[in-house]
């Protein structure tokens, strides 16, 4: 009898201890879930308040920067015409490398431009992530491509000069 009992004893230890390891790890399994859910509550935070900011923080290519700048300094004084447009896409097109990234760049620029009333904001932060980006030599060839979309001043906008004053500044160029 006392053999049954002990063999008892030792199953009902067994179970005691096999419980408490079940429950410490559900215990562990929900800590880790929670951890995961504050990681990505502060990930979907940290990327909202990027969206919230601005369209143009979120442009990680180049090229989508500059058109998005060329879009906005030349739809300042309202929308461009199609021959702006049309020259816009073509100055682009030469640094896009295909047409899919071109017609990507163009769409994303138009939007971000339409999404930021400010031009000069559109300057200060494609040009930051530009001026970081480019090297000397490409910063004097994209002053020569905003240049380069139109040579008729009547289709230029009323505040070009201080727009390209300002964009140039912004890429760390000398200002004329």
């Amino acid at each position: 009898m006392h053999i049954i009992l002990g063999v008892l004893g030792i199953v009902a230890a067994i179970g005691i201890w096999w419980w408490r390891i079940k429950y410490i790890g559900e215990a562990a399994n929900e800590v880790a879930d929670r951890a995961g859910r504050v990681r990505g509550h502060f990930r979907r935070k940290k990327l909202r308040a990027k969206a919230a900011e601005s369209p143009i923080t979120a442009i990680e290519d180049p090229v989508v920067a500059a058109a998005t700048i060329l879009i906005s300094i030349y739809s300042e004084d309202g929308p461009f015409l199609p021959e702006v447009e049309e020259n816009i896409r073509q100055t682009i097109g030469g640094i896009a490398g295909s047409e899919g990234a071109l017609d990507e760049a163009m769409i994303y620029a138009k939007w971000a431009a339409s999404q930021v009333d400010d031009t000069l904001l559109v300057i200060d932060r494609a040009g930051r992530f530009l001026n970081s980006k480019l090297n000397e030599t490409e910063k004097e060839q994209l002053i020569s491509l905003v240049n380069s979309v139109t040579s008729d001043p009547g289709l230029r906008p009323k505040l070009y000069k201080i727009r390209m004053d300002k964009l140039r500044q912004r890429l760390g160029l000398t200002v004329h």
